[in-house]
């Protein structure tokens, strides 16, 4: 990762007080390397018996959009062919998951500051594998995976999972991520957000 970007988060967190800083996985903590074009095809034609139309619609557009719109018209029938694929997908062709140095080493020095979360779209498996082989699993309280959730992002559902009421605040809470969703399930949950893209 670049040192200005990881300058950007530490001055960031200088100006506003947190408490909670919720960081995504892929693209952000790790990078996974995988054929996501193959991922993305065989899952959409797996998806075509379902409905071929709703495929369609979604011919040019986002995947994970996709899925969560399968999710929200067909339930467990669409989670019954999504959920098994990632899992298998992610157990067998992930090539490698890089690991994100700075941002780890800034996890690892600020630890008495902050709760650590995850949320992110991947499988529950395929994220405690890469913190137990970087001995990282001490540093998050909560990991908040596809399997965990029924909408993943930009759908505000993961954050529920995280988020007392009764005890935490909205304004104590920082989500670091690398995409348009990260930020587009920021601010639908209202907590700020802070882009940081693994680039290295």
């Amino acid at each position: 990762m670049q040192k200005n970007t990881i300058h950007k988060l530490t001055e960031y967190l200088k100006r506003r007080e947190k408490k909670h800083i919720i960081v995504d996985f892929d693209e952000t903590l790790g990078l996974i390397h995988a054929s996501w074009d193959v991922w993305k095809k065989e899952l959409r034609e797996k998806l075509k018996r379902i409905d071929g139309e709703l495929i369609a619609k979604y011919e040019s557009g986002s995947t994970i959009l996709l899925l969560n719109d399968f999710v929200a018209r067909y339930g467990s029938l669409a989670r019954g062919i999504i959920l098994p694929y990632i899992d298998y997908y992610e157990s067998n062709f992930i090539e490698k998951i890089s690991i994100n140095n700075e941002l780890v080493y800034f996890l690892k020095e600020n630890n008495s500051q902050y709760n650590y979360y995850i949320w992110s779209s991947n499988m529950g498996t395929t994220i405690r594998k890469f913190l137990k082989a970087n001995r990282l699993n001490q540093f998050f309280k909560k990991i908040i995976s596809r399997d965990v959730v029924t909408l993943t992002k930009p759908h505000p559902e993961g954050f529920s999972h995280i988020f007392n009421p009764d005890k935490h605040r909205h304004k104590d809470f920082l989500l670091v991520g690398d995409s348009l969703f990260d930020e587009m399930a920021a601010r639908s949950v209202g907590v700020d957000y802070c882009k940081l893209k693994f680039s290295g």
